[in-house]
């Protein structure tokens, strides 16, 4: 995500973080956050209907 998306919130640790009130975002990055998940997001039933993963 830190390369796909550089500009996300990152907190003093320089991971990518929750923004809390009064911080300054890029709230154009949380959006394309939101649209890169919507493209690759799966259904996983599809990958799980697997005997081999079956309980």
């Amino acid at each position: 995500m830190k390369i796909l998306i550089p500009s996300l919130f990152r907190n003093e640790y320089n991971n990518i973080a929750v923004p809390e009130e009064g911080d300054f975002y890029d709230q154009y990055a949380l959006l394309d956050l939101i649209e890169y998940f919507a493209q690759n997001i799966k259904d996983i039933k599809k990958e799980w209907n697997n005997n081999k993963y079956k309980n």
